[in-house]
């Protein structure tokens, strides 16, 4: 073998094949590296995806999609929900947090009007995580414990903000009071209660302590339930209710969406309750074709400034994150809520390939009739709920109008269809100024709630001077006059008083003393309903049925059963997480029956479930006619 020295430059191409191996070697580390690096962002990304998905139809449930409006329903891609209803026990008295388990042999949750028997994606809180901020020696001691929750709220206030006066507009809807006992009727004291965007006459409000109340606006069909136990003992709290009717306070919808209750406002606004207090407000879905998309809203600004709606629950679709329960019924909504939004609201949109059907009310409303002159008249097309004819006849009250015939119920269907009224079988000796004796009112108008008082008006002129009445009917129909309609009758005649005679019983409306009342009488707000006018089981019996019911059983005649035949279970995990399901659905039970038979169908609903122990509870502490 030859061998020669490296002398010469004979090792330069050696040396360098070398470096070029070696800046091969690098860029092929430097590729893998990157390569290795994009897959494990990729993984990651996939990871935090699949964890966090679950979070996803929350999320969307309760914030408004910037590129949606609010209300929209989002995309959801459904997984089973853990059966939290068997396994509540008692440890000192107090039921347990249920753990997660599933189970075959549970009571299936029952079909409603609103909801499919679709599984649901969820999110599960901790049992630790504390749904309300309990009241601490540290942060009592901020505020005398005498103080009520408006005073402690107006020295947060005035502390955070020293340069704003007490008077300015951003302070001047925190009411002040001292702490009274809540059976004293006092409409001055009462009245300072209310926040100044509230108006008096369309509000409720009064000091409640830890045996609990009612708030309630009759007329308008609107209460707050606030149920023994909410209020800590040795507490009193100044809560009101109240409606809003003005087109600024109602939710900006997109054109698929339609209002279907009153905007109800609710304070002091962030007052926390150590158990759900119960929102109950009429609204005007048509359930039984099952064609609704229902979304739950709830405002958390100011109240002085425009509210900002978000998403508090999608109906049908709630999750164990979802903070309310809304027990939606024929005609009535009833939320439970342990924590006040400043106003709430019900909208609503057909599902998708489905007509909703929403009901209006119909009311014809005119001034007295007059010796000489033309004559007008006003149809009305309102939502049917309480509130919304209420307004209307107060409204009309300030013009001196009556109501004609009593109000009639037509169905509006989501079709694209224009709402048509025409004036027939009109009495000799009068003609419609109009020329046409037709008018229609936009499609989008009506299902778009956009105003209050949506209505037409008729002139009708007087073409004989010696006419002293005048009768008429007008027909209420959507699209085509061979689709369902409503007639109206008006039949007026000119009285020695000027004023219009009531001659047939159904201008003997029961909205219609309303009218009657005086600008005075209005401004009052209407004082709360006492513990023992509100509550038809008293607290040992409640007691006694919670140890009844609470304990789950193989026959599941246990609460919830209960929930079941009450039609309450539609969503029956929310009453799973809490310490007493009987005590829950019972609170949800008295803020949905408030007719004097109540008692007694409860005991036919315990009998029909065989827990005969449990009628015999209620019939010896409730003094009420037993059931045979």
């Amino acid at each position: 073998m030859e061998t020669r020295n490296c002398t010469g430059g004979l090792c330069r191409v050696a040396s360098a094949r070398t470096e070029d191996n070696l800046a091969l070697y690098i860029s092929l580390v430097g590729a893998v590296t990157v390569f290795l690096l994009v897959c494990l962002f990729i993984i990651v990304v996939w990871w935090r995806k699949n964890r966090h998905s679950d979070m996803t139809s929350s999320s969307a449930a309760l914030t408004v999609d910037p590129g949606k409006p609010y209300g929209y329903p989002p995309d959801h891609s459904y997984v089973a929900q853990p059966d939290l209803t068997r396994s509540t026990g008692n440890v000192r008295g107090f039921p347990v947090m249920p753990t997660l388990a599933f189970s075959d042999d549970k009571i299936p949750m029952t079909m409603s009007p609103l909801h499919s028997n679709n599984s649901l994606k969820i999110k599960v809180v901790p049992p630790d995580v504390p749904m309300i901020r309990p009241v601490t020696p540290s942060n009592r001691s901020a505020t005398p414990s005498n103080m009520s929750t408006l005073q402690r709220n107006a020295q947060i206030m005035s502390n955070s903000l020293p340069d704003m006066q007490p008077g300015t507009p951003e302070m001047s809807d925190v009411g002040t009071s001292t702490r009274r006992p809540s059976s004293i009727y006092d409409a001055e004291n009462l009245a300072k209660i209310l926040p100044s965007y509230v108006d008096p006459a369309f509000a409720a409000c009064g000091t409640i302590g830890a045996e609990g109340g009612r708030l309630a606006i009759e007329e308008s069909g609107v209460s707050l339930l606030i149920p023994h136990g909410a209020i800590t003992d040795g507490h009193t709290e100044d809560i009101f209710i109240a409606v809003l009717r003005e087109e600024k306070d109602r939710p900006k919808m997109n054109a698929k969406q339609t209002l279907l209750g009153p905007v109800v406002a609710v304070g002091p606004h962030g007052l926390h309750f150590r158990k759900p207090v119960i929102v109950t407000f009429g609204h005007a879905a048509g359930l039984r074709e099952r064609n609704w998309e229902l979304t739950l809203l709830s405002s958390e600004s100011h109240p002085n400034r425009s509210p900002s709606w978000q998403n508090l629950v999608l109906i049908g679709e709630e999750t164990l994150n979802t903070t309310a329960y809304c027990q939606v019924d024929e005609g009535d909504c009833h939320v439970m809520v342990e924590h006040l939004s400043s106003r709430y609201a019900l909208i609503g949109q057909s599902a998708p390939a489905m007509q909703a059907v929403k009901r209006l009310k119909l009311a014809v409303i005119a001034a007295p009739l007059q010796p000489s002159g033309d004559y007008n008249f006003r149809v009305y097309c309102v939502a049917d709920n309480d509130d919304e004819l209420e307004g209307v006849v107060q409204s009309e009250a300030m013009l001196g109008g009556q109501m004609l015939d009593t109000p009639k119920i037509l169905p509006f269907k989501d079709n694209g269809r224009d709402l048509c009224l025409s004036i027939e079988e009109t009495l000799p000796g009068w003609k419609s100024r109009l020329g046409a004796n037709f008018q229609e009112i936009p499609f989008h108008h009506v299902w778009g709630s956009s105003q209050t008082g949506l209505h037409c008006s008729f002139m009708m002129e007087r073409t004989d001077p010696q006419i002293q009445m005048v009768t008429a009917r007008i027909q209420v129909f959507q699209g085509s006059p061979e689709e369902e309609r409503q007639s109206l009758n008006i039949t007026a005649s000119v009285s020695r008083e000027g004023r219009m005679p009531q001659t047939t019983p159904s201008l003997r409306h029961k909205r219609e003393p309303a009218l009657l009342r005086s600008e005075s009488d209005l401004a009052i707000p209407k004082a709360p309903q006492t513990p023992a006018e509100v509550f038809r089981l008293p607290p040992a019996v409640r007691a006694s049925l919670r140890g009844c019911l609470d304990i789950p059983n193989v026959k599941g005649n246990d609460w919830r059963g209960l929930a079941k035949r009450l039609q309450v279970d539609r969503y029956i995990n929310y009453f799973a997480t809490k310490p007493s399901p009987t005590d829950h659905i019972l609170d949800l039970w008295e803020a949905r029956n408030r007719d004097d038979r109540a008692i007694e169908e409860l005991i036919l609903v315990l009998k029909d479930m065989g827990r005969s122990d449990a009628c015999l509870l209620i019939e010896s502490g409730v003094s009420t006619p037993l059931v045979a």
